[in-house]
């Protein structure tokens, strides 16, 4: 699993590659989620965790109008949304996608979620 730092880099880097603006502070709720409590995810849960809050986060943000003053950019309040979308998600997992204990560690670790 990836420290705090680690993925906001690659969340940022895969948006940016996508053509995407991050508002200056949109990944600090990232910062929120305790990364310790994550350590035992194994490589096909954490992409799935990954791939859905990625997803979720531009499915939400093409679909809304931009503003002037964010047009084009990822905010702090769709990162925040997304985690949040992410935890229902969770929650409605199979233990092949997601194990019963890595499902709580998930509720356990991130406040949004």
């Amino acid at each position: 699993m990836k420290t705090s730092e680690q993925a906001r880099e690659s969340v940022t880097a895969e948006l940016q590659a996508k053509g995407w603006k991050i508002a200056k502070n949109a990944m600090d709720p990232i910062r929120r989620i305790d990364f310790s409590k994550l350590v035992h995810i194994h490589d096909h849960e954490e992409r799935f965790l990954e791939r859905t809050f990625i997803n979720t986060l531009l499915a939400l943000r093409e679909a809304r109008v931009s503003t002037n003053a964010d047009q084009g950019k990822i905010t702090a309040d769709d990162v925040e949304t997304a985690l949040r979308m992410l935890g229902t998600a969770i929650a409605r997992q199979s233990n092949q996608t997601l194990s019963k204990i890595t499902r709580q560690a998930i509720m356990d670790s991130c406040g949004f979620c």
